[in-house]
């Protein structure tokens, strides 16, 4: 695992960089205007819902497929120049069904009782553009992940959208841009993050644009047409499943609550960050050990994975969970966000069982049964729609409806995942190691909650300080991860003092 763990790293110091600026961005500028906060989230889930439409699920062949044009290293036999190709027929049909399908898709909103049906119309033109650049821009990032490069893509893809955010969220309030404007804006950043895909792959030699040798792709196009067709219905099932409510939220509720319930699932999402970078990395390694044949070390990526992850997720779940209160004291609004800490609560939670099945749906997505990961999301795509109307609007609520729905849909998923894998494979994540985590890290967090100076920001500082100390000595002291505690001993090894 040389290479996954030498690109997670650096993956996930340069991920936490992002969750620093995205975190000063959530307790001091977003809350200035939730509204707008809200709208941007609505429309990056909604691009993300329509995106797989836009390119029919061309962005998930690079990661597979590449595998099988390695050997002319000098063009890979026109496989880029065929992704090109057809994602630009496909993007063209689309931009026709797209203005086609307005009337519908705004009533469809209307049945689901929007009560802001008039103001996401008067956007809806500009998910168009959004949607294309949100869709070329996965192709890229998985062009890049193919050839084992992650750092650069996570910097253009997740970084930079942190920075130009608030400063155009900042603009909504003392520039007086309108909404258009902020749109627009948003827009332009993710054409910004396009081009500089485009310069980084052309920077590694792999921008291959050459005349594609029919004769090396066309064993592989039916493969490859399936396994397309396959993937962007596990794409769209994905976004209803893990995103829908970012999408529901504004119809049945308001943008101001769906900016609340975002700053909520930016909190959750920070303590999975190592799992997206072990995840990007670990991809197109699965994809090459399963054209070998190699199950072996399919497996050990499996376990190491689910230990690795689930160490520093239980330590990123304890650290958000024992700050989250003293941290919306510091939050310049008037607006009740006691509930941020439910909400990060509950989708943390399942985003740690997430973690502890690792590589599942990577498994799965490449060996010859990619087809169940398809029905199985989309399955559970529904069943979070479903979900997510019951406890928003027949049990009213609210926000913690939203956050229940989406936790159960991922925990129903990634555990018929397991049992799949387990039938199909005989594999399973689990160690005798994870039995030592999740007791020390409750047992530390008892404690810490006794910790209380009466002041927000020290309260921050003493119990995240006292809990990071501790639960790292205690893992490290009881060898629960060989790969952390190396980590830790390079880090031990730069102090002036031993």
């Amino acid at each position: 695992m040389g290479i996954i763990q030498r690109q997670g790293i650096k993956f996930t110091i340069v991920s936490y960089l992002g969750v620093l600026i995205g975190t000063a961005s959530m307790l001091f500028v977003y809350p200035l205007n939730l509204e707008a906060y809200g709208l941007a989230q609505f429309l990056l889930s909604s691009a993300a819902l329509l995106a797989p439409f836009a390119i029919l699920g061309v962005n998930i062949l690079p990661i597979k497929f590449r595998p099988y044009f390695v050997e002319d290293k000098k063009g890979l036999y026109g496989f880029f120049t065929l992704l090109l190709i057809t994602t630009l027929f496909i993007s063209i049909a689309f931009v026709v069904l797209f203005f086609g399908a307005k009337s519908w898709v705004l009533q469809y909103l209307s049945l689901l009782g929007s009560k802001d049906i008039d103001q996401i119309q008067s956007y809806f033109v500009y998910l168009l553009p959004f949607t294309l650049f949100t869709a070329w821009n996965t192709i890229l990032i998985n062009y890049s992940i193919s050839f084992e490069r992650i750092v650069v893509p996570n910097i253009l893809h997740n970084v930079l959208p942190k920075i130009t955010l608030p400063i155009f969220v900042l603009m909504t309030v003392y520039v007086g841009i309108n909404y258009q404007q902020f749109i627009l804006l948003l827009i332009a950043s993710q054409i910004l993050i396009f081009i500089g895909l485009i310069y980084y792959i052309h920077q590694q030699g792999q921008l291959f644009i050459r005349k594609i040798e029919w004769s090396k792709i066309t064993p592989h196009t039916r493969e490859m047409r399936n396994y397309a067709l396959f993937g962007m219905v596990g794409g769209i099932g994905g976004i209803l499943a893990f995103r829908i409510d970012t999408i529901m939220i504004p119809t049945l509720l308001d943008f101001s609550s769906n900016g609340a319930y975002a700053l909520g699932v930016f909190m959750a999402n920070a303590i999975a960050i190592p799992t997206n970078s072990l995840l990007r990395i670990a991809s197109p390694v699965i994809s090459s050990a399963f054209k070998r044949e190699d199950y072996s070390n399919i497996q050990q990526i499996y376990r190491d994975s689910s230990l690795n992850l689930f160490w520093i997720g239980v330590l990123m779940y304890l650290l958000v969970l024992s700050s989250i209160h003293d941290l919306i004291q510091w939050m310049p609004t008037q607006n009740d966000l006691s509930i941020l800490g439910s909400i990060a609560g509950i989708l943390g939670a399942a985003k740690l069982f997430d973690m502890i099945t690792s590589t599942n749906t990577e498994i799965i997505s490449y060996s010859k049964f990619y087809r169940f990961n398809a029905f199985m999301i989309v399955l559970l795509g529904a069943l979070n729609v479903l979900l997510n109307y019951y406890f928003i609007i027949t049990l009213k609520l609210g926000l913690i409806g939203a956050a229940l729905a989406t936790a159960t849909s991922l925990f129903i998923f990634n555990l018929a995942k397991g049992i799949f894998i387990w039938i199909r494979f005989r594999m399973h994540p689990f160690s005798s190691a994870l039995l030592k985590i999740l007791p020390v890290g409750i047992a530390i967090y008892l404690i810490a909650t006794w910790i209380d100076v009466n002041n927000p920001l020290l309260n921050v500082v003493f119990r995240s300080g006292f809990i990071g100390i501790v639960y790292i000595w205690l893992m490290y002291k009881l060898d629960v991860s060989s790969h952390w505690n190396k980590i830790i001993d390079r880090a031990l090894a730069l102090l002036p003092f031993k």
